[in-house]
C-alpha cells in the first residue's frame, strides 16, 4: 500500500526479476491522500522468484497549482503530520511454506502516523520487529 501526505503525486509498484525483467505491479496515477487507505496490488499477487526485487517510485507536487498543498512556499520535509511529507511503500507477504487457506484474524495496530492499520495475526514466534 503507497503511503504519503497531502504533497503526493503518483507512485509505482515495479517488481524486478532477477533477469532484469520488470512489470508493473500497483500504478497510482493520481496520488490522492484521502483515497489511500483503498490502494493496494490486486489480484492475483505475484509470486516472487528468489532475488527479486520491488522498487517504489513516487513524486510530489509542492507547487501553488496543488490544491491540497498547504504551503507551497515551505520547506518540506520528512515527518508524521499531514502538514510534512513522507514516502512509505508498504508490502505485504507470505512464504511459500506458510498453509494460509484459512483467513486469519486481523489485529489493529497504531502507526507513527497516527491511523490505524490491519496487520496480519503472526504466530509468536515468527513476528519480526
Amino acid at each position: 500500500m503507497p503511503h504519503m501526505h497531502v504533497r503526493g503525486k503518483d507512485f509505482q509498484y515495479r517488481l524486478v526479476y532477477p533477469d532484469g525483467t520488470s512489470k508493473i505491479i500497483l500504478s497510482v496515477p493520481r496520488y490522492d491522500f484521502k483515497l489511500a487507505d483503498e490502494l493496494s496490488v490486486r489480484h492475483p499477487y505475484p509470486r516472487l522468484q528468489r532475488e527479486s526485487r520491488i522498487d517504489c517510485t513516487a513524486h510530489f507536487d509542492n507547487s501553488p497549482g496543488n490544491k491540497a498543498n498547504p504551503d507551497p512556499t515551505k520547506r518540506v520535509r520528512w515527518g508524521p503530520q499531514t502538514w510534512d511529507e513522507m514516502m512509505i511503500g508498504f508490502l505485504e507477504f507470505t512464504l511459500d511454506h506458510q498453509q494460509l487457506q484459512q483467513p486469519q484474524p486481523a489485529k489493529t495496530e497504531t502507526s507513527g502516523c497516527g491511523s490505524n492499520r490491519s496487520i496480519a495475526a503472526w504466530p509468536e514466534t515468527e513476528r519480526r520487529n
